[in-house]
Order: C-alpha cells, then sequence, then structure tokens
C-alpha cells in the first residue's frame, strides 16, 4: 500500500506546475501593477521580498529532487499550494451563499 508520502512523490510535477502557475500570476499581477505606476518606493522591497520567496520555494523544491529528496521536495510546493486552494474554495462558497441569499431574499441583502 502506498503512503501518503509516496503518492505525492510520484505527483510531484503536478504540484511543481500548479506552484510555477501561482508564481507566473504573482508576477504578472506585479508586471501590470509596475506598468501603471502603483508599485513605488514604498511597497517595492515588500513585492520583492514575495517574488524571491516564490522563485525560492519553486527553485528549491527543484534543487531538492534533484539531490535526492522526494518527498521533502513535495513539502515546500503544498505550503504554496494548500492556502491558495483553500482561498479559492472560501471565495467559491461565499459567492454561492451570496447568490442564494440575493436570488431567494427578495433581493434585499439586510
Amino acid at each position: 500500500m502506498k503512503t501518503w508520502s509516496d503518492w505525492s512523490a510520484t505527483n510531484f510535477w503536478w504540484f511543481w506546475g500548479a506552484s510555477a502557475v501561482i508564481g507566473a500570476v504573482a508576477f504578472c499581477f506585479f508586471a501590470s501593477l509596475c506598468t501603471r505606476g502603483v508599485v513605488s518606493s514604498a511597497n517595492l522591497l515588500p513585492w520583492c521580498a514575495i517574488l524571491l520567496v516564490l522563485a525560492g520555494v519553486i527553485g528549491g523544491s527543484l534543487w531538492l529532487r534533484s539531490t535526492g529528496h522526494e518527498k521533502t521536495a513535495v513539502l515546500p510546493l503544498l505550503a504554496l499550494i494548500v492556502p491558495v486552494i483553500l482561498t479559492l474554495v472560501g471565495t467559491l462558497l461565499f459567492s454561492a451563499f451570496y447568490f442564494l441569499v440575493f436570488a431567494f431574499g427578495n433581493g434585499r441583502m439586510n
């Protein structure tokens, strides 16, 4: 019987791909804000820290896998993926609740 760590190690590339998409979305968001002039010297340092952490998680997991730590390489990826999944699920549940209250509450929200 396969353990959870064996399953996660065999699905490493799925987790890595999801983390790479998360990192790409964050970078595109940052680039979009830079072109509109929203990122200033006051908030450039936090943005750089966020992007460096994302690059460190994605690159660090590849480094761990290349050194033979397949099971450990999944942990930083999951630390990035799980909060994003929980946020998306929470947003969808809240949206469904909002729609149901609005649809069956005679158009009143108070």
